[in-house]
This record gives C-alpha cells, structure tokens and sequence, in this order.
C-alpha cells in the first residue's frame, strides 16, 4: 500500500495500477482518497441476500450456471432455452424475477434435456446488481454466466467459454469485447484483445469470493459489465474473448422500453461509478 502510494506521488500511474493487480490477487482493493489508499478485503464486501446462506463454498453441481435478471419479456427466456438445448454440458438457468408484476416460471416455457431452470423472486426488489448478486451466491455451477435475455447462443459457445477458462491465468470470458483508449470511451475490440467484456461475462465460482460482489448501486443495467470487467482485473486475471461463431444479439426490451432521456440519465450515471472506481481514484 505505502509502494502505491508513492507511485501515485510521483504519478507513476502504470506502477500504481500493476501494484493494484498485485494488491486484487492477495484478496484486497484498494481505494484511492487525496490522504492515500486504502484497503478493503474482497470478502468483507460479499452480500448473502435475502437471508439465504451463499453457496459459494458448497462443490459444484452442474457444469454452468446461466443467469438472467428478468424485467418481463418472457418470450425472449424461452428463446435463449431453446438455444442451450445445442449443448451438452449439464447446466442450469438462474432467472432473477424482478419485474413489477411477477412472471409465472411456466411462461418461460419447456427446458431442454440437461437443463433446470430456478426462478428467484427477491423479497426487496433492490436493482440490477443486487439481483446479480443474489443469483451468484445461490449457484452451483463451475462456471458462471451472467447474460442478458436478448442473446442466444451459438452452438459451441458453452464448449469455448469452459476451454478459456481452463487457463488459470484468465477470469473472464466472453464473445463482446471492448477496449478503452482513453479513459472516457469504449469501443468495440476488432481484434483478440479486449480492456473489458459486455453482455455475457462469464468466470470461474470457485474466483467468485476473491472477485468481490457487484457494486449494489448499479440498479439499472447498463455499464455494470465494464465495471466488473475492471474488478476482476484488479484480481490480476485476465479477460479472454472468444469467437463464439453463431450467437445471436435480439433487440434489448428493457433499453428499448426505456424513455431516450432516462435510460442516457441512468448510463451517464453508471459510467460515473465506473469512473470513480478506476479512473478518479487515481
């Protein structure tokens, strides 16, 4: 920490920020403030929601655990069901019910062989990370993917996620990449390396504790995924894209649904956090 701080002072920022990966990967983050930094425990800032004891700890029981955050639309829960009925690894959906009214887990329509399908409806509907959060703790698979509704997968999408993550070295994988230039834009990676990934994330559970929860104040959904991309960075694994040949992106129902004026006002306001967290704390 004291070796952060004096990079800092000497606005050795590339130093500073690989002593950040080093301090993420013996289990702290650190927190920048004019006076210095300061360390959190990664597993100080673990939430168990709703009272439910986390599961993070318990052995795996399937090969993957697909999650969804569920605002209504369940017609694009059955589309990305038939899509995982390709596979052949054991997996379960996780679908987190949030929506004002409640969907009935029989409209999400019939699951395909090797998949079960958990319906958690939160007691406090506390937004989007929360309800992340919530699904990652109760998940029994090696592998998890948090994953819009929009998407479908490919045929081999599950078989790539498992072999880039068969490299202990990488923490995140997924097929929509992004790179960050500048510190203020993200654009689309055209090439094999990306600074963080977007609609599907997946990683190992076995690294969830070490990751950290979601920041519980990103209710709405957008930009989450950079700054969990980032956090997972801080840990000193890396971020692996993959091909993913055959995957489908839908039209977004909830970015769509969402009035012009305040779904920007809640993006601008997610991109903040981002920068607080790893562009401000400089």
């Amino acid at each position: 920490m004291e070796e952060r701080d004096r990079a800092r002072h000497d606005r050795d920022f590339e130093l500073a920020d690989r002593i950040r990966e080093r301090l993420g990967s013996l289990g702290w983050v650190a927190l920048d403030a004019p006076d210095g930094t300061r360390l959190e425990a990664l597993a100080e800032r673990s939430e168990v929601p709703d009272g439910k004891p986390s599961q993070l700890q318990s052995p795996d029981r399937t090969d993957f655990s697909v999650i969804l955050v569920l605002y209504g639309w369940p017609e694009d829960v059955r589309r990305m069901l038939s899509s995982l009925g390709r596979g052949r690894h054991q997996l379960e959906v996780i679908a987190v019910d949030i929506s004002e009214q409640g969907i009935p887990p029989r409209e999400l329509g019939p699951r395909p062989p090797g998949v079960t399908v958990r319906v958690l409806r939160p007691t406090r509907r506390g937004g989007h990370a929360s309800a992340l959060n919530a699904a990652i703790h109760q998940a029994w698979g090696r592998i998890v993917c948090l994953m819009e509704p929009s998407l479908e997968f490919g045929p081999n999408t599950l078989r790539e996620l498992d072999e880039a993550l068969s490299d202990p070295q990488v923490g995140l994988a997924g097929p929509f990449g992004l790179r960050n230039f500048d510190e203020h834009h993200f654009e689309p990676s055209e090439g094999g390396a990306a600074d963080a990934l977007e609609y599907l994330l997946a990683f190992r559970r076995r690294d969830a504790a070490r990751i950290g929860d979601i920041d519980r104040r990103f209710r709405y959904y957008r930009n989450f995924d950079l700054d969990f991309s980032y956090q997972v960075r801080a840990t000193g694994l890396r971020i692996k894209l993959i091909e993913a040949s055959g995957m489908v992106r839908h039209q977004h129902r909830l970015w769509e649904s969402t009035p012009v004026a305040e779904r920007d006002r809640l993006s601008r306001r997610n991109f903040n956090l981002w920068m607080d967290h790893w562009v401000r704390a400089k």
